[in-house]
């Protein structure tokens, strides 16, 4: 037997629909929500991926502005 939705699957026979179109329908429900499980999955790895560079790059300019801050400082000092 295929993944299916129980619950959904109850409430489709409850409704009034034979059995094997409450199974063919819950089947396909869960089906949909497995791919959606995985492509969510896919895009959260996509996201950590793409944070660690662009966090690496803030951490980056954020010393390139103490630098330029104490190159300031440094250059007034001499002038």
């Amino acid at each position: 037997m295929a993944l299916q939705l129980g619950t959904l699957r109850d409430a489709l026979l409850e409704a009034g629909a034979t059995p094997e179109k409450a199974n063919e329908a819950s089947e396909e429900v869960a089906g949909y929500d497995s791919r959606l499980t995985r492509l969510t999955t896919m895009v959260q790895a996509a996201i950590a991926l793409l944070v660690v560079p662009i966090g690496s790059q803030a951490a980056v300019w954020i010393k390139m502005g103490e630098i330029s801050g104490q190159l300031s400082a440094l250059s007034a000092r001499l002038h």
